[in-house]
């Protein structure tokens, strides 16, 4: 599974959950089980739970052992709730796309003051 959690700029949350499978004939599947939204406020127990109310939903509760998420400290608690309440056997993945974003933008902090030079020294000729 795969779930991500995203706030408009109206402060309303919304919770993404997919499901990714083999089939029998071994062709990748994926699927959108759940985009609804989540009242305020974010935390791990309140996300974990409405996580594992949509697996119940689907009746997945014993095809879940991996999930993937961000790198949130909600969604770390999330993972960690699910996983001593609900569904031992569960995993969380951090998310690749989401780490490499944060390298990427760590980078690019640098790269800031250097551009800021380069612009006064081109002003300055």
């Amino acid at each position: 599974m795969t779930t991500d959690l995203w706030t408009a700029k109206s402060r309303h949350g919304y919770l993404g959950v997919t499901a990714t499978w083999l089939s029998s004939d071994f062709k990748f599947r994926e699927a959108l089980l759940s985009c609804e939204h989540l009242p305020y406020p974010h935390t791990g127990e309140v996300i974990s739970d409405e996580l594992f109310r949509i697996i119940c939903e689907w009746h997945l509760e014993t095809m879940v052992f991996t999930i993937a998420t961000d790198n949130g400290a909600n969604m770390v608690k999330e993972i960690r709730l699910i996983k001593n309440n609900y569904i031992s056997s569960v995993e969380r993945q951090p998310c690749a796309a989401h780490t490499l974003q944060l390298s990427v933008q760590e980078g690019l902090k640098q790269c800031k003051a250097i551009h800021r030079r380069v612009k006064s020294l081109q002003a300055f000729f």
